[in-house]
């Protein structure tokens, strides 16, 4: 099934946690559609379309690239979806 939002407002810290190089002042998303395969919620992926984005950025010189940041959070990011993987054949094979 598709879950549609529309006309969402961006709150100035919506890409603080991204380290970019400037900071959100004002932002909007027209149209927000997500693509969600119910049936095989395990098995194939979600599907986030965005329409009408438009961001006025300011740049940030207080926020300083960190390699070693970056690092961790791929990391993180690669093991959460290890375990997603894995909690998902776990419930396959238990189900037969």
């Amino acid at each position: 099934g598709d879950a549609v939002l529309e006309n969402l407002v961006l709150k100035e810290n919506a890409l603080s946690e991204l380290d970019v190089p400037f900071k959100v002042k004002v932002g909007h998303i027209g149209k927000l559609t997500l693509k969600i395969p119910w049936k095989n919620l395990y098995k194939e992926a979600v599907i986030a379309s965005l329409e009408g984005v438009y961001l006025l950025v300011v740049p940030s010189a207080s926020i300083k690239y960190d390699a070693e940041k970056e690092e961790k959070q791929q990391l993180e990011l690669k093991q959460r979806e290890l375990r997603r993987i894995e909690e998902a054949m776990m419930k396959a094979a238990e189900r037969g």
